[in-house]
Order: C-alpha cells, then structure tokens, then sequence
C-alpha cells in the first residue's frame, strides 16, 4: 500500500472520528433539552416567519373596516397602510353571520384561516370610544371566527369549526384602546405576536387559551386604561336592555312587573344608557350614579397577559395542567397594570357545599339574562328592595321570560314581600361570577410548558378593598404549571408579591431579580421552585 493511500485513510479516520464528536454532541444536546425544557429555543417561532414570508399581499385600509369587523377568512399577508380607529354601526348587518355577532361587533379584526400574517405596519388599531361603551367584551384581534369555544361564554356563539387558528403572525404595530383584550384567542397553533405595543385596555393585553407552540416576541405591554368612564353595572344594563327588546319583538303581549310594562321599563333603560354615553363622549360628568365610575380603573380584576389552559379563565385557580400547551416569551415587557376592584355581594339559594356556578347562562347564583350578577345588597336587601333601571330589566325578564336565575323567593321580595331567609353569599366573585385572582403582571395557568427569557415586569398594581383574594397584586402568578422557565428577568414593584406559584407547579428561576416587592417568591407546598443566580433573597411557602 502506497504512502498516499495510507495519508487518505489516516484523514478518513480522522473525519469518522470528527463526525463522531460532532453527532455524539448534538445527542447530548439533544437529551439536555429532552430532560430540561429550559434549554429550547424559538426554533417554532422562526420556522413559522419563515414558511409564511412569500403569502400574497392584501392592503387593508380604513375603509375596510367601516361596516364592522375584517374578517381574514383566507391565507395571506395582510398589511394595514394606516391608523384605525374602530368605530362600527351600532348593529351588525346582515354579512355578519348571528351567531356569532348576535351581541354586536366583538373584534376589530378576526383571523379564521391558516397561514396569516397581519402586518400593522407601524400604525395603530384601536376601538373607538364609542363602541368601547356599546361593545364591553371586546378585542382588537380575534385569532378565531368567534371569541368563546361552544358551550362556554355569555350567549351560544354557534359550532367551534372550523376549529382553532393554526399558523399566523400578528406583528408590526400598535393595538391600542379597547374595552376588553388587545389580543385574544382559543387553541391557537404557531401562532407568533411579535414587535407589538399592546396599550390602554381593560381586561388583558394577551389572552391565549390552550396554546400549542405559541411565541411572544418583542412584546411591550404598557397601561391599562385609564380613566375607565362607566362600572361593570354600565356592560350589565347594556347587555339586558339588547335582551328585553329581543323579548318584546318576540311577543305581542303585554305583560307588567311591578304595575309596569316591558316597553316601559325598556324605555327607562334605554334612556340612562343614552343618557351616560353622551355625556362621557362631551366630556361631561356621568351623572347616573349606577354606572358612574368615580375611582377611573377598571372595578374588577385585569391581566398584562394570560396564558391559559382550555376553556375560560373565569373559575377557581387551575390545580391541573393540560398537556401539550407551550408558549414562548423572549424580550416581553408588561408594566403599569392597575385596577381597583369593587365589592360585589353573590347570591345563591343552594347551599354553598352544594353550589357548582357556572359561567355565562347556566348556575345557581342570583343573576340575570347573561349571567350578570344581581347584587341585592345595592338594592336595599335585607331591606326593602329599591329598584334600579337594570334591575327592573333583570326582574322583568326573569318573572316573564325565564331569563337568568331570579328565584321566586327574591322576586316576591322585590315586589313587596319579605326577604328570603334561604340565601347564601358566594365569597370571592365579580360581577359576572368570576373567580377573583387578584391583579396579575402575566398569569400563567394550568400550562405544561412556558420558557420565558428576558421579561420584564413593573408597577402591578390594586387598589381593591373587598376583602379576599382579588386584593393581590402579583407580577408572575403561575398555578398548576408543569414546567416553567424564567431566566435574565426582572419582576419589581408590585403591590403583593413578585411572583407566586401553586397547586404542583414546578418552576426554575434563573438569573432573576425580583426587587421592591413585599416577598418576592411565594409557593404552596405542592410547588417546587428552584432559583439559580438569582437578585432575590427570600422563597416563602405559604
């Protein structure tokens, strides 16, 4: 065998060898991320940019969006070319499909096909100030057809198909006021949001419900709104005015509550709604104490970003995870997140052990057509009842139309009979029944994987005084969270604690501040959380 032959083997070996370092490094590597998700990175994110970069392009004008909401049904790059201010007729018209627009215009834009990009090209879309009073559940961008799954929410919003949103990019922009969400979705799939402002909503910035493969990137969340101008009594009145006058048109007969008829109580209500939209679009002072917001925030809990497992987030903390849902957060900043939330007395004539309450138009608690509570307490209960515009709207419906949950006995009291001594408060609720968790920098909720790098959290905020758990301010709150990793983070300035975490979640901190902050880390003893080089000094379990 020649001298060159031997040369040739030699560097053949030599290269088998190399090849073999490199594969036996990319398994080790691979077995790391296998065993310690924190390791992952963004690989779905930029898979997703990358497959959807040559769609064809649609310019979406103001004008688009004149006769309500845009609806993206087919695949495509869609780019905004200016500001919008989404300010819709007061009905939607007939190209608008009831179900599920039968409660009005809940988007400014919804994304019902696969492979979008919607590009804000620098502009902002925001809900007008008008609508924001017209329509109180709201987002600016809806990542489906509808904003609740089958079965759940405040009225039937028709069949899930054609299912959850499976690759898109919202990017590019700023999504601004808005009564409810900037952006909202169930089960979204490779779904990217990214170089966004989220600013001056109410509820959340982002709500993701059972997300798979779902990446924030560059995301600032900045200010809930302020001032909010009406309570939640304001959204009460407005969605039981749109069920009386469904009612009445429904029937020719005339029926009375109280020694009045519907159409009268329907124009009492109509009337104070009118009456408080004006003045808030002039400028002037509401003058109906019913609605009147003096405290200017929001009267109930709020979100800089919820990720959440399926369904609504509206019950008891999450105690178990959903497998498979994941989201990725690099670069997010959530800062300014403030509410104040106001008392609310729940009813129910089923005993407490026994009371399962349900979201929306099922359940046992006093409540009217769309599962608005009716606090008795405000209506002179144990007293004698002191009747209200709204109230007199859930009354009528419930004796009249079944509408609601309005028990005999609480009906025979509002028309002059005794209290009922067979009534039960439910601690803990607002106004529509919801679990009160407290106000929350991001809430991550029964997820099975979220790794998130470079957050920032500031300035959480509540100014409640009801006397439970909706009081809390918490920058990161995680609960029945598989594995979640937290890492080059700072978390500072909120009311409560900088992050808590329950119910078996387990979680890795990672080269985290959490400063200027009452404790910085509490977790039940089912939790396990781990801090590596870290800027905190004390894990409290509770």
């Amino acid at each position: 065998m020649s001298t060159t032959s031997r040369g040739r083997l030699a560097g053949l070996a030599n290269t088998m060898v190399r090849l073999h370092q490199q594969q036996t490094s990319k398994l080790s590597r691979f077995e790391s991320v296998v065993k310690d998700h924190s390791k992952s990175t963004d690989d779905v994110g930029e898979a997703v940019l990358n497959d959807l970069k040559d769609l064809p392009v649609t310019m979406l004008h103001a004008s688009d969006f004149e006769n309500g909401t845009v609806r993206l049904r087919y695949s495509g790059k869609y780019v905004l070319t200016e500001d919008v201010e989404f300010d819709p007729p007061a009905t939607p018209g007939d190209a608008y499909p009831k179900p599920p627009y039968q409660l009005g215009f809940f988007a400014a834009v919804t994304i019902e096909a696969p492979d979008v990009v919607l590009d804000l090209g620098g502009h902002t879309l925001r809900q007008s100030k008008r609508h924001a009073l017209r329509q109180r559940f709201f987002s600016v961008v809806e990542l489906s057809d509808q904003p609740f799954l089958q079965g759940q929410g405040p009225s039937d919003f028709g069949s899930d198909d054609p299912g959850p949103v499976r690759k898109c990019v919202v990017q590019n922009g700023i999504l601004g006021r808005s009564a409810h969400h900037g952006v909202h979705g169930n089960e979204p799939i490779d779904v990217v949001l990214r170089n966004l402002v989220v600013t001056d909503f109410e509820v959340a910035a982002i709500h993701l419900n059972n997300p798979t493969r779902c990446t924030l990137q560059n995301v600032h969340v900045h200010k809930t709104r302020r001032p909010v101008p009406v309570l939640a009594t304001y959204s009460q009145a407005v969605f039981a005015r749109d069920a009386l006058r469904s009612a009445l048109a429904a029937s020719d007969e005339i029926l009375t509550w109280r020694g009045r008829t519907g159409a009268v109580i329907l124009a009492d209500v109509e009337r104070e709604i009118n009456k408080t939209e004006v003045e808030i679009l002039s400028g002037q002072p509401v003058s109906n104490a019913l609605f009147r917001n003096d405290r200017g925030e929001l009267d109930g809990n709020c979100y800089g970003i919820v990720i959440h497992k399926k369904g609504v987030a509206v019950g008891p903390m999450a105690q178990t995870h959903k497998p498979g849902t994941s989201v990725f957060m690099v670069d997010v900043c959530v800062e300014d997140i403030s509410s104040t939330p106001a008392p609310v007395c729940v009813y129910t004539d089923v005993p407490l052990e026994e009371n399962r309450t349900v979201y929306g138009a099922g359940g046992t608690i006093v409540r009217g057509p769309v599962g608005d509570v009716i606090d008795l307490s405000t209506l002179g209960a144990p007293n004698m009842y002191t009747p209200t515009v709204l109230s007199e709207v859930q009354f009528y419906l419930g004796q009249h139309h079944g509408k609601g949950y309005t028990p005999t006995s609480v009906l025979s009291w509002a028309q002059g009979g005794r209290y009922p001594e067979d009534l039960y408060k439910i601690p803990g609720l607002d106004s529509m029944a919801h679990t009160m968790k407290g106000t929350v920098g991001v809430f991550l909720s029964g997820i099975d994987s979220a790794v998130i790098d470079r957050l920032r959290v500031q300035g959480v905020r509540n100014e409640g005084h009801t006397g439970h758990r909706g009081d809390v301010a918490v920058g990161v709150l995680g609960t029945a969270c598989a594995r979640v990793t937290i890492r080059d983070s700072h978390i500072t300035g909120s009311k409560t604690c900088g992050s808590e975490f329950l119910h078996g979640s387990n979680v890795l901190l990672e080269r985290t501040v959490i400063a200027d902050v009452p404790v910085p880390v509490m977790h039940d003893a089912s939790t396990t959380v781990t801090s590596k080089e870290c800027g905190h000094a004390t894990i409290v379990r509770n």
